[in-house]
């Protein structure tokens, strides 16, 4: 082959070489882009979430399911009577059980009385949220404090979960 051949075939090679890169630049581009932001629609696009059946959501906590619950201010809280039932656990009675949801996070607060002529050490602990029906909502854990004989002091728990359509909860050993 003579020289011009060869710089002419060298020519093309690197203009392949370089349009290859860009196209690969490129892809790569649109794929950081679209999974960072997701498949946003453009800008002025108006969406109907009614007609996709989504509902509007406070980070995990849906504000629109007021299964249990009531909203007022910008806080969604519990209004199951059976959450709030007294319940026993390992020589301690849990009452005046409460979940309040705000800033995308739902929070369990309860008295804890320790009705045993001991101390009870902390312990971890599960808290096991139901539906109407008796199936698991979700599980959390949160320790209980030391507790004197005859003392009382609160459990709580936080989680991005939305507890706050829980129907009732129990306690149950943490298993480590």
């Amino acid at each position: 082959m003579d020289k011009k051949t060869e710089e002419k075939n060298l020519l093309k090679n690197s203009v392949k070489c370089i349009i290859a890169v860009l196209v690969v630049i490129g892809i790569g581009y649109l794929i950081i882009t679209f999974s960072k932001k997701g498949l946003e629609p453009a800008p002025n696009t108006t969406i109907d979430y009614n007609s996709l059946n989504v509902e509007k959501s406070n980070g995990n906590i849906v504000m629109e399911n007021d299964t249990n619950a009531e909203i007022k201010d910008g806080t969604k809280r519990n209004i199951s009577d059976k959450l709030v039932e007294e319940k026993t656990y390992n020589d301690m009675k849990i009452r005046d059980a409460r979940i309040e949801a705000t800033g995308g996070s739902s929070q369990f607060i309860a008295t804890v009385e320790n009705i045993y002529d001991k101390i009870v050490e902390t312990q971890e602990i599960y808290i096991v949220f139901l539906n109407e029906d008796g199936s698991e909502l979700t599980t959390i854990t949160t320790s209980i404090p030391d507790l004197e004989p005859n003392s009382i002091s609160e459990i709580n728990a936080s989680t991005d979960i939305d507890i706050t359509i829980a129907y009732d909860f129990y306690i149950k050993e943490y298993n480590h």
